[in-house]
């Protein structure tokens, strides 16, 4: 591959999402990164693992996020989108649990908005070298 980029990220699970939103958040346009990856779409593989152990509910990820500032976490997306105070209170006892599908949907649609989708280059990466510059 000798695309010209000014930054690579191996992966697109949700580790290559937050690093691709926080480099976008950084300043950088989508034509300035790459995300190389086994499969053509952000959060696929993670999808289709979870998917096969039927996990439905993420574990108290009140604070969890894929955005590159440390707010809204998803008790606070929920309790706006929902209008209602109860996912900061469970938030609050440590009970709130989010459905992995509005997980995966906020996922999505960060990608979307950010044009991760159109970075992912399909290819297997089998190792990384890092070289000096002179």
């Amino acid at each position: 591959m000798n695309d010209p980029h000014r930054a690579a990220i191996v992966g697109a699970g949700p580790g290559g999402l937050i690093a691709y939103a926080a480099l976008r958040y950084a300043g950088l346009d989508a034509g300035d990164l790459v995300v190389i990856d086994d499969r053509d779409a952000p959060l696929s593989a993670w999808a289709q693992h979870t998917s096969a152990i039927e996990q439905r509910f993420m574990r108290s990820e009140s604070e969890g996020h894929f955005f590159p500032t440390d707010l809204p976490g998803f008790a606070l997306m929920d309790a706006l989108h929902a209008r209602s105070p109860l996912p900061l209170l469970k938030s609050a006892v440590n009970r709130y649990t989010p459905s992995l599908e509005s997980v995966l949907q906020h996922g999505w649609g960060l990608a979307r908005h950010l044009g991760m989708d159109e970075s992912v280059r399909v290819a297997r990466v089998q190792r990384v070298v890092r070289e000096h510059a002179a």
